[in-house]
């Protein structure tokens, strides 16, 4: 970037000869210039005095794994074992990193899948049934719109009728 930018190019020039989304290269020039322009020196400096503060990326190592297996034997959720995770160890691990590993092992061959509550199958969709024999559904008001220009009555008293026939006698 300090090269192309020393010699004259645009950001978007620069931004193709990377291979970059411009965005990036803006963002890298506005951040890391001062008087005397964009210095990938001052970059990397200025990088380093920020990257401290990030959080380092935890790894599920084998002993951590065999407490989140011990965990799932006692049929917790991957959702409630990393909530118990952070404060009982400061350690933050998502649910859905939890979830992955159970996942691979499952294709692995392993058995850790069998102590989730539903065994790895999805759940059963619900409220897409229709109405009949199950709960009442509120008239859409097209359909109520749509009966009024039929029928010529107003749409309250379409919902009552419409809710009548809805609900089981």
């Amino acid at each position: 970037i300090e090269a192309l930018n020393a010699e004259g190019y645009t950001p978007t020039k620069i931004a193709q000869a990377l291979k970059r989304p411009p965005g990036t290269v803006y963002r890298k020039l506005a951040g890391n210039s001062d008087a005397k322009g964009y210095r990938s020196r001052l970059a990397i400096k200025r990088t380093d005095r920020r990257r401290p503060g990030a959080k380092k990326k935890i790894k599920l190592d084998p002993p951590m794994w065999s407490r989140i297996q011990s965990r799932l034997g006692e049929y917790y959720r991957p959702a409630q074992i990393s909530g118990r995770l952070q404060p009982a160890l400061g350690v933050e691990i998502s649910h859905q990193t939890i979830c992955r590993h159970i996942w691979a092992d499952k294709k692995n061959g392993g058995e850790v899948y069998n102590f989730w509550r539903t065994k790895g199958r999805k759940y059963r969709s619900r409220g897409r049934k229709k109405a009949i024999g199950g709960r009442s559904r509120m008239p859409s008001a097209s359909m109520m719109r749509r009966a009024k220009l039929e029928t010529g009555r107003s749409r309250q008293s379409l919902a009552r009728t419409t809710n009548r026939h809805l609900s089981p006698s």
